[in-house]
């Protein structure tokens, strides 16, 4: 059937955020949708701020409040249930729609009028296909968009459909959502063509997102499609889609991007983010792009110097400051402020302020204590040290360090030009940091960026009121190395405090796990609290050599993994081999029969350079325990002499029983060498990649993991870990998990 341009419509809209908050991207399409349909039906799980309420009310939609705890499809059956089906067959087409799509881009009058004058049953936005090419019965129009007209919600299917939904439902009821319209005889079209990117995507919103809104003028995106697993990106692209993706949407249609920017920093990991939409930026040193953007009088570099054989090193790289701005220089000695003082002053800057200050907290306890007077004077600041590494040997490691960190923030004055309009040219832009080192002993810090520093800095951040997504697994955007461009307003959080310096530990200073440290990972986390991104910055010289360094490390590790190592073979063979080989709980044996071995890693410390240590644990004993409810749960007891005695700060307790498990109570009984044993129970404050229940830990993914950090070093000689667990999902944590689906992106 075909429908006039008086056609009748209704909006089912069904809404989740986990703040309760309504950003301008709902409300501009919900506006621009109200333009087409007669009513709104706002369905609501969870809450909602009253700003976000007046919004709605505003619009005129109807709000329904509904706690679904899993698919969107829950959400459209209250609204179902709440019309009734008789009174949907009052309106020419019923749509449902959800808050995982954003737009739209272009015009909807384009979709509408083409889909009026098509002749079907039902309609939708976009398609996901099947990975298998020779059996399209498992293609399925996507729920987050799709339009029913009268001939199907006036039939017994559609009122079957919806009284066969259950408060637990899986994703089968949205491959019914075509499959059983079409077996009822219905026929359906897309609005967009994109049966031929089967074979490119199976979802062509996410995987040929530019395609599908540039070539095919679809007007919806899918909100996934900027926060997307980077794994999974790379599995099926090079990393271009999301980045394109925003870019057409910036510059090439009149949608305001920036409330797709508004959503994700407030939601989102700024690990994720960075990578989908590619936030490097790669400069010319040898020209300025364009005229300086930004005030001098507004911008300020912040530097501090402990060696004084260091000063006209420091100086040589702060004279690339655009003439007139202000420097603000901290040093520890009377003989190094004479010195800075003298230097300094021959170059072409505004106001210049020389401190001596003690030797308490390294570059950062000067910089929060003495420059925070100043702050509110700029826009845009750019902190910087002196950097001699004691730690490394030899020496050059140190220094190459300090030259790539000085070359990407200050190399030349056309270069630091260029970095300044870059804060002007991109308003949210907050915070720009180079890349971490990767060189000699640095190659490591990929994959441990935040070293012993999670737990501190987030604690940090919830002493500042910085309340965004923060995860162990995912690396911080931090100025590792303490060399960074940030713009004022981004980090003034860090600033709120009064600080002292008593407020910072003495020398000496562990290597690790300090309130320096996680003041060094706090700025990227309070710039994107105020709604900022942090990125990369690199000068084209430093990016040629990363290029190569980079592309010389993965080839040295690739030698290994997939040639000359115990494990090698094909891409999928190696990943295969590799799974196996670092099992952390080998298949139970007979019924439980066992748990195999585990693995503990240790921080071994505090010494120079800390060590870390993984350790296979031979399982001791175990047994199995049938509770009332049914559940089979296994004692297992793992138990390991140490060779020497360890000074531990920290572990990591990594098993992989085969399939899901969960975990009811951990404790682990540690004996030093003068023989007193200590025993830790580790629900206390447990870190941990499971899901946490009232009666335990809930896993669901590959490497299950429980972390544990202490207080102060503990010395450890003889160790023992008692584990009780159960196999699979029992049908209390499948609800919990169920509820907590409800804050995952669709």
């Amino acid at each position: 059937m075909k429908l006039d341009t008086n056609a009748k419509r209704l909006l089912i809209y069904y809404f989740y955020d986990k703040a309760g908050k309504l950003d301008k991207y709902v409300s501009y399409y919900l506006r621009r949708m109200k333009e087409y349909v007669s009513d709104i039906v706002f369905v609501l799980n969870g809450e909602l701020n009253q700003d976000g309420i007046d919004e709605i009310e505003d619009i005129g939609a109807r709000l329904i409040e509904k706690q679904c705890f899993g698919f969107n499809m829950l959400g459209y059956k209250a609204a179902v249930d709440d019309i009734t089906i008789d009174g949907l067959k009052e309106y020419d087409e019923v749509i449902f729609s959800d808050y995982s799509i954003m737009g739209p881009v272009y015009p909807l009058s384009e979709t509408f009028d083409k889909m009026n004058d098509t002749d079907v049953d039902f309609w939708a936005m976009t398609k996901y296909f099947s990975a298998n090419d020779a059996d399209t019965s498992y293609d399925y129009i996507q729920s987050h968009f799709i339009v029913y007209r009268k001939s199907v919600t006036e039939s017994e299917a559609f009122s079957n459909y919806w009284a066969s939904i259950a408060e637990a439902i899986d994703m089968s009821y949205e491959l019914r959502l075509t499959r059983d319209f079409v077996a009822a005889g219905f026929k359906y079209e897309m609005a967009v063509y994109q049966d031929d990117l089967r074979t490119i995507s199976y979802q062509p919103v996410v995987g040929s997102a530019t395609k599908m809104v540039n070539e095919r003028r679809c007007p919806l995106v899918k909100r996934h499609a900027f926060t997307q697993d980077y794994s999974v990106v790379l599995d099926e692209g090079m990393g271009n889609e999301a980045y394109e993706l925003y870019q057409y949407i910036d510059k090439k249609t009149d949608y305001d991007a920036d409330m797709i920017l508004e959503n994700l920093l407030r939601l989102e990991n700024q690990a994720d983010l960075k990578k989908n939409l590619q936030w490097n930026y790669i400069l010319p040193s040898d020209i300025a792009k364009s005229e300086l953007k930004i005030k001098k009088e507004r911008i300020a570099l912040a530097m501090h110097i402990y060696f004084g054989d260091l000063i006209e090193e420091c100086a040589g790289y702060a004279k690339n400051m655009p003439d007139g701005t202000d420097m603000y220089i901290t040093v520890n000695s009377e003989a190094n402020k004479k010195k800075a003082e003298e230097v300094f002053s021959k170059l072409n800057c505004g106001k210049l302020v020389v401190r001596v200050v003690p030797n308490i907290g390294r570059d950062v306890a000067p910089y929060l204590v003495e420059f925070r007077e100043f702050l509110d004077n700029y826009d845009i600041v750019c902190h910087a040290h002196d950097k001699k590494s004691g730690q490394t040997r030899p020496g050059s490691i140190g220094t190459a360090f300090a030259y790539k960190c000085f070359e990407n923030i200050l190399g030349t004055k056309e270069y630091v030009q260029n970095i300044i309009n870059l804060f002007a040219e991109n308003k949210r832009l907050g915070f720009i940091t180079p890349p971490p080192p990767n060189h000699a002993e640095y190659y490591i810090i990929f994959g441990l960026e935040w070293g012993l520093n999670f737990a501190n800095t987030k604690e940090f951040a919830e002493s500042l009121g910085i309340d965004v997504p923060m995860d162990e697994k995912k690396e911080p955007i931090a100025g590792l190395g303490s060399f960074y461009w940030a713009r004022t307003d981004a980090i003034k959080a860090v600033f709120k405090k009064k600080w002292t310096y008593d407020d910072f530990p003495k020398e000496p200073l562990p290597i690790d796990g300090t309130l320096l440290h996680a003041i060094e990972r706090i700025y990227s986390f309070a710039a994107q609290a105020k709604g900022y991104y942090p990125g990369w910055i690199m000068s084209d010289k430093l990016a040629d050599m990363e290029v190569t360094n980079l592309n010389h490390m993965i080839r040295s590790v690739n030698d290994i993994i997939f040639f000359t190592g115990n494990d090698a073979g094909s891409f999928h063979e190696t990943k295969k081999n590799l799974r196996a080989s670092y099992n952390r709980l080998k298949k139970y044996e007979g019924h439980f029969d066992g748990a195999g071995q585990s693995k503990l890693f240790f921080e071994n410390g505090p010494w120079e350079i800390s060590r870390n240590f993984f350790l296979d644990i031979p399982i001791i004993s175990a047994g199995t325990s049938i509770e009332e409810d049914g559940t089979e749960k296994v004692i297992a007891s793992y138990n390991i002499d140490l060779p020497y005695g360890f000074s531990m700060l920290k572990f990591d307790y990594e098993m992989r029983p085969e399939g899901k498990f969960k975990l009811y109570s951990m404790a682990i009984r540690i004996v030093d060498e003068d023989g007193k044993a200590t025993v830790l129970e580790l629900f206390d404050k447990v870190s941990t990649n499971g899901i946490v229940m009232d009666d335990g830990i809930q896993f669901l993914i590959d490497n299950p993991r429980v972390s544990f950090e202490l207080k102060d070093y503990i010395s450890v000689k003889n160790m023992t870990v008692m584990a009780c667990f159960s196999e699979g999902i029992n049908n209390k944590a499948l609800e919990f998990i169920t509820r907590k689906l409800t804050d995952e992106e669709e």
